[in-house]
């Protein structure tokens, strides 16, 4: 990413990230994932329990949305954060099943699937 969030248009980066909130009766897990040039919310899952499955369904809701738009998701980078609910096994089979050639950025400080050069 080299911190670079300018995007020329839409689908190129989502931004996803999990925020919680204390209820009356425990907690509550929204995973939602942005794009950064709409700047709008194109995935969203809210759970009372924070597993890997709130982000790859999150992440599958983003995806068949855009799909079933009739809209290209070929170049899109998934940037989160290197939280454990990112960094399952059934997250990387979401993520690789659409393209075999993406690979998860080591380098960054955060998560970032990007395709591979």
């Amino acid at each position: 990413m080299d911190r670079n969030f300018h995007v020329p248009a839409p689908n190129m980066l989502w931004v996803a990230d999990i925020t919680y909130v204390r209820t009356h009766v425990g907690w509550v897990y929204t995973a939602f994932i942005t794009d950064a040039y709409s700047r709008r919310i194109v995935g969203w899952k809210v759970s009372a329990f924070m597993y890997t499955d709130l982000v790859v369904d999150t992440l599958t809701m983003a995806i068949d949305a855009r799909c079933r738009a009739g809209q290209r998701i070929d170049q899109l980078i998934h940037h989160s954060d290197r939280g454990v609910q990112y960094r399952g096994e059934c997250l990387m089979v979401c993520v690789w099943v659409p393209d075999p050639h993406k690979e998860i950025d080591q380098n960054d400080d955060c998560g970032t699937t990007r395709p591979s050069r």
